[in-house]
């Protein structure tokens, strides 16, 4: 049984890009397993799209990843 819902798993992945982007557009929110997979754009004029991975159970960000990039959070 899933503990959070798709809007919670948005919140989550735009309060953690807000840290340190100004402009955070949730592109698409969609549960792959037990994770929610979040596709956000971050930037005004230089858009680029950021993926953030949230186990559906606890609301931990597993991973985000960028076009050059995958980094692992622990």
């Amino acid at each position: 049984m899933l503990h959070m819902d798709k809007k919670r798993a948005e919140k989550i992945a735009e309060n953690f890009l807000q840290q340190h982007h100004s402009t955070v557009t949730v592109e698409s929110v969609l549960l792959e397993d037990e994770i929610w997979v979040v596709a956000a754009k971050i930037g005004l004029e230089n858009k680029q799209t950021r993926r953030i991975s949230i186990d559906a159970n606890s609301g931990q960000i597993l991973s985000y990843t960028d076009k050059e990039t995958q980094k692992q959070l622990s």
